[in-house]
């Protein structure tokens, strides 16, 4: 068997000293003393040999693993030449372990027995809670998923990830984020994918911070950024009653994105089409208004603060209303002229006799063309389709004597659209305002309730009604059943039972979703649109409905020519409807009314959305496309709302800087923009800005870290959305 010991001889190695507390300092560097410390610790040694005496000579006693014998040998008087300078004695390594062991087992035994005491909780608190979560602290389980308040619970927690994924749901029982709490930025998984997908195509050079860059080599790629993070990622408690829980460094808020950059000051990625992602809601061009019109009035400012003002919330500018800002200059162009309602077109009566067209009695005076609210009631009537398109080829109905461009065909339309007109007049004289329901409802396949009709009708004048059809058709009765009974059942223009009776007011395309309980009729939709969506405001406040507004019933004694509403005029061909003002419910309406039909008649929805209608309502509120067969008219600019979005920015607190900025030092006029022409279609990303694009430059000189400073959290939230708090404090009752 192989020796495998070291060498134990007196001459062949040093006693070892194991059980010893001490061991001599000079073992670290492999010559220690051959007498080592004493038990408390101290250095005892002295020389390194005691010489002997031989006879009358002192001889060195010095051991070999020592080395030996010194050449010197011992002083005359016996004493080594040898001196062994002092030591700083350690602990062995046995005592170590043993001190560890001790002091372990008394820790041990301490936090035992304090955990199993009433004591436990509070010694064992991480530290204080922020001051508005510290009406939870008399349990830990208000916030974290233990179920009890002890140690094994503690422990449990301490060692569990999942606890942690669990906390998170204790948080959002107060702290509502939406649909997708623990999502990045409360967005769902579909959303971030875009995002992801829009920032890849995006991505441009820039510095990865070398924290970023260290992290990134050392433990890979951040690869939850699609997933759920538990609050406490980003939000640690325990720090403090005042300590700011929402806080982020912008390396925390980088660690996520794939576009990383060192500061904003020095190499943020440039703006992507901010802030206009489409066009203004209300048409108004800046320029022509700040180098024309204003020109022109040397008592009136453009100023931008004249027309706008900042949200109560400070973040967006709100524009004023009408009276306070364009009434002045635009009001007498609203109520300038009147809308031909019911008005009758001229015809070349004279040529109509001679071609033998029969037609009853029309007057000789009208307007040129159909109006487009007579033109929508016509359209109610599904066989008058096919002749509204003849009469259309017809490019002067006051001159009908030429065969060659009129037709035996397009006459044989025109009588159809003519008696159809009488048809239109007879129903609404007998019908009333029901007259008026019942086709407005048939071209819209939607029962129309009270408050879209009186919108549309207006107080519609019985007596001028009455009036006109007496003065032009006195046997209008006659002629029409007389008409009815020349043709056979096919081509007759409108039978006694053509209008749908709307029996229990739920046709077969309809779905009833609620109303008065008299009244089933109240609230209906049809292909996913209701009339309040049809007729109402869409993107604004809810309570601001031009179908729901308190309105005054018209008298109908009363002559409206002058200050708005309605009157018949015999020189001028019939009904009209003279604008009371801005924001007449009347214009408003039927405008409305004639861009959902508009599929039915585009003719019809150009004639009203003319910029030189009556009202010239489009002049102002621009008209956008919601999809391929539904227009949407901005009754008013852009309103702010509760929405959370990313990115933050005050006006109000860039307006307090005072003499030092205005609005032009970021939104500068753009003297060559077409603004006007990106309104020639309805499709609002098509836009043209008055303003130039605004660039990181103009940001960058006052944040930036020897300033304002340059942390994300500046002009960035993390949770985006419409979220409401569910807990209830004094300012949510508010």
């Amino acid at each position: 068997m192989p020796n495998r010991f070291h060498k134990t001889g007196l001459n062949e190695s040093t006693y070892e000293r194991p059980q010893q507390t001490w061991v001599c300092g000079w073992a670290a560097s492999g010559r220690p003393c051959r007498i080592g410390p004493s038990n408390r610790g101290n250095c005892v040694a002295s020389f390194e040999c005691t010489p002997s005496r031989k006879g009358d000579r002192w001889q060195c006693t010095r051991l070999p693993v020592y080395g030996g014998r010194c050449a010197d040998g011992p002083h005359p008087d016996g004493s080594c030449c040898k001196a062994i300078t002092k030591c700083q004695p350690v602990r062995s390594l046995r005592s170590k372990r043993a001190r560890l062991t001790g002091l372990t087992f008394l820790l041990t035994l301490g936090v035992v027995i304090i955990a199993f005491s009433s004591l436990g909780p509070k010694v064992l608190s991480p530290g204080p809670l922020h001051a508005k979560h510290s009406t939870t602290a008399q349990s830990c389980s208000n916030c974290h998923t233990t179920s009890e308040d002890n140690f094994s619970s503690l422990l449990a927690h301490l060692f569990s990830n999942q606890d942690h994924q669990h906390d998170s749901l204790k948080c959002i029982e107060c702290h509502n984020q939406g649909d997708a709490p623990l999502f990045a930025h409360s967005q769902s998984e579909e959303t971030l994918a875009i995002w992801t997908k829009q920032a890849i195509a995006r991505n441009t050079d820039s510095s990865t911070p070398v924290s970023l860059l260290l992290s990134t080599k050392l433990f890979g790629e951040n690869n939850e950024r699609m997933g759920e993070l538990p609050c406490a990622t980003c939000h640690i408690e325990h720090r403090g009653r005042n300590v700011d829980l929402k806080h982020l460094t912008s390396t925390q808020c980088q660690s996520c994105h794939i576009r990383k950059f060192t500061a904003f000051d020095i190499d943020h990625p440039d703006f992507h089409e901010f802030p206009e992602k489409r066009r203004t809601r209300i048409v108004f061009d800046h320029l022509t208004h700040k180098n024309k019109h204003f020109l022109k009035k040397s008592k009136t400012t453009f100023d931008c603060v004249s027309c706008h003002i900042p949200h109560e919330n400070g973040t967006s500018m709100l524009t004023r209303n009408f009276q306070n800002t364009c009434a002045e200059c635009h009001k007498r162009q609203i109520v300038a002229d009147a809308h031909p309602v019911l008005v009758i077109p001229a015809l070349d009566l004279d040529s109509l006799e001679e071609r033998e067209v029969e037609i009853g009695d029309w007057p000789e005076e009208g307007i040129e063309g159909l109006s487009p609210f007579l033109r929508l009631m016509l359209i109610a009537q599904p066989q008058l389709n096919e002749s509204l398109t003849l009469v259309d080829e017809i490019e002067d109905l006051e001159d009908l004597s030429d065969e060659d461009e009129v037709s035996e065909e397009h006459l044989e339309a025109l009588t159809r659209v003519t008696w159809g007109i009488k048809q239109v007049l007879h129903d609404l004289v007998t019908g009333g305002h029901e007259g008026l329901r019942t086709y407005l409802s048939t071209i819209l396949e939607q029962e129309l309730p009270d408050e879209a009709l009186t919108r549309l009708s207006s107080g519609l004048n019985y007596n001028a009604l009455r009036e006109m059809v007496d003065t032009w058709f006195p046997d209008i009765q006659d002629e029409l059943e007389d008409y009815q009974a020349s043709l056979s059942g096919s081509d007759k223009v409108i039978k006694d039972s053509y209008f749908p009776a709307f029996l229990d007011c739920i046709p077969s395309p309809f779905i009833k979703v609620g109303g008065r309980k008299n009244d089933p009729c109240d609230k209906l939709v049809y292909a996913g649109i209701t009339w309040d969506k049809l007729l109402g405001e869409f993107d604004t406040d809810p309570s601001i409905d031009i179908l729901k507004d308190d309105i005054d019933e018209a008298d109908p004694s009363d002559d409206w020519s002058s200050s708005g509403g309605w009157y018949f005029s015999e020189d001028e061909g019939g009904l009209y409807y003279k604008i009371s003002g801005h924001a007449d419910s009347f214009s408003q309406a039927w405008l409305e009314i004639s861009a959902r039909s508009r599929p039915l008649d585009e003719k019809n929805f150009a004639q009203l959305s003319d910029l030189d209608s009556p009202g010239r309502c489009t002049k102002c509120h621009s008209i956008e496309e919601l999809d391929s067969d539904t227009l949407r008219v901005n009754w008013r600019p852009f309103q702010s709302s509760d929405y959370r979005k990313i990115t933050i920015f005050s006006h109000q607190a860039h307006l307090n800087l005072g003499d030092k900025k205005d609005c032009l030092t970021c939104h500068a006029l753009d003297d060559a923009s077409d603004y006007l022409g990106s309104y020639s279609d309805h499709d609002p990303h098509t836009y043209e800005s008055n303003f130039t694009r605004i660039s990181m430059d103009t940001c960058q000189n006052c944040h930036n870290k020897q300033q304002v400073g340059n942390n994300c959290l500046t002009c960035h939230r993390y949770h985006v959305g419409e979220n409401e708090p569910t807990i209830v404090t004094s300012q949510t009752l508010q």
